[in-house]
């Protein structure tokens, strides 16, 4: 037995032996190195943060100073190409140890099957400014502090300042999306997918009293969040040299965990208010979004003609959307008497959706080709109405049927036909004259339009004649109008009850309106639109580049005697790149936009008021925006240390000047709003062992800003609203970033 296990262990050092002397002489006789199958790599290190900063944690989740882990994580995986096999494999993970990370997993047999997994957390930090009075927070409940001392001002709540403490605003989305894609036999292909999102946090609402224009109340408070979504789709493809084509349906459900918030108000003693709703006693409630669904079936197909180059395509879906979610009573105070109740318990509201696009694409002539578009959109409000009588604002019983206080619901529905034509000629090699024509038709239901039509004509030009340069310039005009009068009286026909409207029979413009007669919303109005982009780029050398952009549109809304006026945008830049050596690159980029607007008003008290144009004002607004930037990178010691640096700056001023009529007392000037931000960034890596790399990053940002709607504000500085007493935020932060990396494959 002795003897058996000696000549054992002499043959296997043999092999082992022999083995070892066929690696050693490898590299001289095999035809290539065994492939490698597997690759990835891992970074293991930390942050260090220096400043405590809401605003620069936003997304990233680096808000807090001190230290802070890094992690990520990639790995690949593909059979080797000589072996048959068809598996492969990815992941991906980014910022796994902060609150902005996520996840990538994907894999399959190519040709077959795949299948995929993402995960991913992104962090918003609104604001830690805020100071907040009231109990409850985090809840769906909101309550005065105990000893609470109210009054109709917020000057008179002498109780206020020993009782507030910070409030911190913040949310957090999370996404899980799965699903996989299967190969079927004979061109087909099967693929579904499902995706869940849920989004938590604290948002800020109006907690609002009163029933007239002169006797709100209202109190900024935190809501509670959490809506999640559910969304599911499946379709089924199919693919040869010639046609396409997809069918499938997708679902969507929407569930708000939270139905509704109920305050306590901290005013009291308002006249028009019914004693019920003074505090302590009055308690109001809104309620949240609804739970919903969506539903659809949608296909698609291509099919290219024997003739001109020519493709057809098309798609069409149609899509129902359903919401039952019962309603909230009209007034959680049970003090108020509400003798009429709900119509209906729900709204049980119903819209149809179809939508059809058809494109042919044809290049009849060498030089010529051809794009024809028509889409048809159709959105079906069939939700019934209903009079709904409300409590306006907690505060006063219900009224009666025929006051201005009973409302109908307004099912708009909306259908556009939109058809697009779009010619190009090639002047000669690679240059391309283009023109193109748009002709939009739209109803809509329950608005102050019935029809509206716009016509849009498009020019362009491209050439890429010299190698060394490419220019292109583009160029618009639209015409959109209203073809039957504005009425100005239709909120009050469709939106009021219809005891109401007989009540105020017949019906003046110049008496009875809910928005003033001379007044447009621009998106329901004559509008032209002009515009035009260029962009040229040149590389006088192999190894530069430099860019040079403008762009502006301009929208006139003239036919609109009050309301936005005007609206334009100018930008322009350049931007450029050089490698003055092979392991030297530069970057350095300009740009400037501008925006302006003009809104005119009236500011009226009564009919007569109205009507006078001395009492009107108009206010122009205008930002300006720029933005600088420069950069290197460079790497040495054979590629093994690699540096790069940036530096970007952004600046921002908005003016607000008002004009008024000799009939309005002269305004005070608002002051200018403005925005500085700095970004300096540096990283550095070394290869310091193969496989084996050393990371170090800085970045410097700094923010400075000034608005004056929240500059100087404290929670008592408007003397009807109890605010929070947010600021703008403004930081100087460093951080600081240190990891290694190794990369392997097998």
């Amino acid at each position: 037995m002795r003897d058996q296990r000696q000549r054992n262990l002499a043959l296997a050092g043999t092999v082992l032996a022999t083995l070892w002397g066929a690696l050693a002489v490898a590299p001289a006789v095999a035809e290539a190195p065994p492939p490698i199958t597997i690759r990835g790599s891992l970074e293991s290190g930390a942050y260090l943060g220096t400043d405590d900063s809401y605003e620069f944690g936003d997304f990233t989740g680096l808000k807090d100073d001190g230290w802070s882990g890094l992690a990520n994580v990639e790995l690949n995986g593909r059979a080797p190409w000589d072996s048959g096999d068809i598996w492969y494999f990815h992941l991906f993970g980014a910022n796994l140890a902060l609150e902005s990370r996520s996840i990538e997993a994907r894999g399959g047999l190519q040709g077959l099957v795949d299948f995929y997994f993402e995960w991913d957390q992104i962090p918003r930090f609104e604001d830690d400014t805020a100071q907040f009075a009231m109990l409850g927070r985090g809840t769906q409940t909101i309550t005065l502090p105990p000893g609470w001392v109210p009054a109709d001002t917020t000057a008179g709540f002498t109780a206020l300042d020993e009782n507030l403490s910070r409030l911190n605003l913040s949310r957090d989305r999370r996404t899980l999306r799965t699903g996989f894609d299967l190969i079927l036999p004979r061109g087909f292909e099967f693929a579904t997918d499902y995706e869940y999102e849920r989004r938590q946090g604290r948002w800020v609402t109006g907690a609002i009293f009163g029933n007239t224009g002169g006797n709100p109340r209202s109190m900024l408070i935190p809501e509670k969040r959490n809506w999640q979504t559910h969304e599911v789709d499946s379709r089924i493809r199919y693919a040869d040299e010639v046609k396409q084509f997809e069918i499938g349906y997708e679902n969507s459900f929407f569930d708000n965990r939270n139905d509704f918030l109920t305050f306590q108000n901290a005013f009291t003693g308002v006249g028009g208010w019914n004693p019920a709703a003074f505090s302590p006693d009055g308690f109001g409630r809104k309620g949240g979004p609804p739970d919903n669904t969506f539903h659809q079936i949608f296909g698609s197909g291509g099919y290219s003609l024997p003739f001109w180059r020519t493709r057809i395509s098309g798609q069409a879906s149609f899509a129902w959307f359903r919401q039952n979610d019962d309603f909230l009573s009209f007034t959680v105070n049970p003090a108020l008497l509400v003798p009429v109740g709900l119509p209906r318990g729900d709204l049980n509201g119903e819209i149809n959706a179809t939508n059809v696009n058809f494109r042919i694409s044809s290049r009849p002539l060498d030089r010529l080709r051809v794009d024809a578009h028509y889409r048809f959109d159709n959105r079906d409000n069939d939700t019934e109405r209903d009079t709904f009588i409300g409590v306006p604002g907690d505060s006063l019983d219900q009224d009666t049927v025929d006051s201005a206080r009973a409302r109908r619901n307004l099912p708009n529905s909306f259908r556009l036909h939109e058809g697009k034509v779009d010619l190009g000629f090639k002047l000669f090699d690679r240059t391309e004259l283009s023109t193109g024509y748009t002709r939009r038709y739209e109803e809509r239901s329950f608005t102050e339009v019935d029809r509206i039509e716009e016509d849009q004509i498009r020019a362009g030009f491209r050439s890429r004649a010299l190698r060394w340069a490419d220019f292109r310039v583009d160029g618009l005009y639209s015409d959109r109008r209203i073809e039957d009068d504005y009425n100005v009286l239709a909120p009050l026909i469709d939106g009021f009850s219809p005891e109401h409207v007989l009540s105020v029979s017949p019906l003046s413009a110049t008496e009875d309106f809910e928005n003033h007669p001379a007044l447009r919303k621009f998106n329901l109005t004559d509008r032209e639109r002009y515009g035009a982009d260029a962009r040229l780029t040149v590389m006088p050398l192999d190894t530069a580049s430099l860019g040079f952009h403008v762009g502006w549109k301009q929208d006139d809304f003239s036919a609109s005697e009050l309301g936005l006026r005007e609206r334009e945008t100018l930008s322009w830049g350049v931007d450029g790149s050089w490698a003055p050596l092979e392991n030297v690159t530069t970057y350095a980029w300009y740009t400037h936009e501008r925006l302006e607007s003009d809104v005119r008003g009236r500011q009226f008290n009564n009919a007569v008021q109205a009507f006078d144009g001395t009492r009107n004002w108009e206010q122009q607004e205008v930002t300006d925006i720029d933005t600088v930037g420069v950069g290197a990178e460079w790497f040495g010691l054979e590629e093994r240390l690699k540096l790069r640096a940036d530096y970007a700056f952004s600046w921002a001023k908005e003016r607000i000047d008002i004009s008024v009529g000799s009939g309005l007392a002269t305004p005070q000037p608002f002051p200018d709003n403005r925005f500085f931000f700095h970004d300096v960034s540096f990283t550095a890596e070394y290869e310091f062992l193969d496989g084996f790399t050393g990371r170090f990053g800085y970045l410097f940002e700094f923010l400075d800003q000034n608005d004056f709607s929240y500059e100087d504000t404290t929670p008592t500085t408007l003397t009807q609203v109890l605010g929070l007493g947010q600021s703008t935020p403004d930081f100087a932060a460093h951080l600081f970033s240190f990891s290694i990396k190794y990369e392997f494959g097998f």
